[in-house]
């Protein structure tokens, strides 16, 4: 690739960079990581854990979810349209299925598909920071853990504020997002209410799209409670989404999400927490002038309600976490799941109904335990997992550390994972797809080992990973048909390298240089199946290379600069519906860009993504939007400093 040429001179400069800004080397401050079920700190993690501050958050060229974890290490997010219409999001080559997503800690997996594991009901500007941890994580959160996890922080305030924000770009883009948190002692709310719009970059890619959220805690002498409540619909037209032989698609998503969480005070602590999350999708194939042989949309509406018990103490053996889980995964369609003996009413929906039900029961219980001594520290754990559609399986893992140097660590892990496959791998029956109902979940061995370097003002990591899988679920066909059968044929083996440095120029204090941070990161995988003759169509699609190079800029004063220079070449092919031959997705380069002015109380922005006009595909016969020009303006209003000049 040609990107790959500017490696030497990039990482030649950033060695160069190093060593004229390292003065004493003393630890940056600690940040809690809360993707596991034992808290530790950033440089006290056995494990990569990306964190996507706030901060960056704010300054990156994204404008959406799906746009921000485009910019993580080893992250694959394939979109099928413009904005957060949808995503398939993967990790260190992994399917759409193979990540587990959180929203505050809470699983918010869509058991129908993994298209709408990223349907939550927050925007961007509600998220105090994202947490990805790479990797197997099945012995830390179950099901579907598979190659990694995306754990969404909202925000919690510490004072009351009310935010207004009014954005427009191309395309009759127009948004609205009304924000207000409101904090005392002993409780702290938070609220939002959103609106987006857009004619679409091409014919029938228009979307409407309206959230809102609720997150709230209150403190009491025997511990904290907290509860989270939210709602998203998302309308949208679905060019091409499923079969480029029907460009006139459409899709209507609604989702609804909650939790309530108690946390005990004193040196035991014990977490119970309820969740429900309910996902009604009603896709249209023909969107308008639908032929006489279409009777009916698909209908469906997935409920997963779940129940856990966490209990956390510290002992002279080190610290001991033990973790009781139950969730219900249920399905309502016309399409998927055994037929039912009546039809039911779609309560989401008044023209649709249901023919056909699926549901299954899944408990697991699991105990970690760390232990940490000078220089040395590790977390042994194993989750034991029983589903009432499945076989009864054993999940364990291992993770140590050794700090070589104050600053230097070395870290190796082992873990197995497991993922369960979604009522659509099981059921769905179409033209030209076809569903198993005798798929058994997948399995995965992964081991890596790596290196991390944290100064004052610089971190950097260095890593590599290899996973076995076996029973790997994938779409499968023979050369010679056009039916795609879901099968556990594919044994998958995977390894990568990845390496990534950020330096904050901020902590040195120069006085000439305007740039105020550099990141650049790199990851090469390599995936190797035996499927026999079987062609494949989901999981030998990957990233083989992905770089970045990210760049703060400080214009002047409270004018700023950030850009992203992302280069990334897919592995795999798709069948040109055009002329008929199968074509490889290649490699594209795609450059961002965000201005933004901050004021008191104001944050003024332009956002321009695809400066360059790149012409690239995610899905194959799916182009993604060109050059996108938008911008905005947010006011806050600072309650807390009034009434503190009282």
């Amino acid at each position: 690739m040609k990107f790959l040429r500017i490696l030497p001179f990039l990482l030649f400069t950033l060695t160069a960079m190093q060593g004229l800004a390292q003065t004493d080397t003393v630890y940056i401050d600690e940040v809690v990581i809360q993707s596991g079920k034992l808290s530790s700190y950033y440089m006290d993690a056995t494990r990569i854990v990306q964190i996507i501050t706030r901060e960056q958050i704010q300054n990156l060229p994204a404008q959406n979810l799906n746009d921000l974890l485009e910019y993580a290490i080893n992250a694959d997010v394939r979109k099928r349209g413009a904005d957060e219409v949808q995503a398939d999001v993967s990790i260190r080559g992994g399917s759409l299925e193979q990540t587990l997503v959180l929203l505050n800690g809470v699983r918010v997996n869509d058991p129908q598909t993994g298209h709408h594991n990223l349907d939550i009901p927050v925007d961007l500007s509600q998220v105090e920071r994202i947490e990805i941890l790479e990797g197997a994580g099945a012995r830390l959160y179950g099901a579907n853990a598979f190659c990694g996890i995306i754990n969404i922080i909202t925000n919690v305030p510490d004072k009351s504020f009310l935010k207004l924000t009014m954005a427009t770009g191309m395309y009759d883009q127009y948004e609205g997002d009304i924000t207000g948190g409101f904090a005392t002692k002993k409780t702290s709310n938070f609220i939002s209410l959103s609106g987006k719009t857009c004619s679409g970059y091409t014919k029938n890619t228009d979307y409407s799209v309206m959230k809102g959220f609720y997150s709230g805690s209150f403190n009491t002498s025997a511990g904290s409670y907290s509860i989270q409540a939210g709602y998203a619909d998302k309308a949208f037209g679905a060019n091409s989404f499923y079969t480029p032989k029907y460009p006139d698609q459409f899709e209507h998503t609604k989702t609804i999400f909650s939790s309530v969480q108690f946390t005990s005070s004193g040196k035991v602590k014990v977490t119970p927490q309820i969740y429900w999350r309910r996902h009604h999708d009603r896709f249209e194939l023909f969107r308008e002038d639908a032929p006489a042989w279409y009777k009916t949309h698909n209908y469906h509406l997935t409920d997963v309600l779940g129940s856990s018990v966490n209990v956390q103490f510290n002992s002279i053996l080190g610290k001991t976490g033990i973790k009781a889980e139950y969730f219900l995964e249920k399905i309502n369609s016309n399409v998927l799941g055994t037929p039912l003996n009546d039809t039911i009413s779609d309560v989401m929906d008044k023209s649709g109904y249901f023919t056909k039900m699926g549901k299954r029961n899944n408990v697991s219980l699991a105990i970690e335990h760390a232990y940490s001594i000078p220089k040395f520290s590790f977390s042994v754990g194993l989750l034991a997992n029983y589903n009432d559609a499945f076989k009864f399986d054993i999940c364990p893992g291992l993770d140590a550390a050794y700090n070589i140097m104050h600053w230097v660590k070395w870290y190796v892990s082992a873990n197995k994972s497991f993922r369960l496959p979604t009522f659509t791998d099981l059921y769905y029956q179409g033209p030209t797809n076809r569903g198993n109902a005798n798929l058994v979940p997948e399995i995965a061995y992964t081991a890596e080992t790596g290196f991390k370097f944290l100064f004052k003002g610089m971190f950097a990591h260095i890593s590599g990973f290899y996973r076995y899988g076996k029973d790997i679920i994938d779409w499968v066909k023979q050369p010679d048909s056009v039916v795609w059968q879901s099968a556990n044929l594919t044994k998958l083996q995977t390894w990568g390298v990845e390496t990534a440095f950020n330096i904050n120029f901020d902590h040195y204090h120069f006085k000439y240089t305007p740039i105020s941070s550099i990141d650049i990161a790199y990851s090469y995988m390599n995936s190797t199946k035996n499927s026999g003759d079987y062609i494949s169509y989901y999981v030998m699609d990957y990233l083989k290379h992905k770089f970045t190079l990210g760049i703060n800029v400080k214009i002047y004063k409270k004018i700023g600069m950030n850009m992203v220079l992302a280069c990334n070449d897919r592995n795999g092919s798709y069948t040109n519906f055009a002329n008929g031959k199968e074509t490889s997705y290649g490699s594209y380069t795609t450059f961002d860009a965000k201005l933004f002015w901050r004021p008191r109380n104001f944050d003024i922005y332009l956002n321009c993504s695809n400066l360059f006009d790149t012409r690239y595909y995610d899905f194959g016969n799916i182009e993604m939007p060109g050059r996108w020009i938008s911008g905005g303006i947010r006011y806050t209003f600072d309650f807390s400093k009034k009434q503190h000049k009282k």
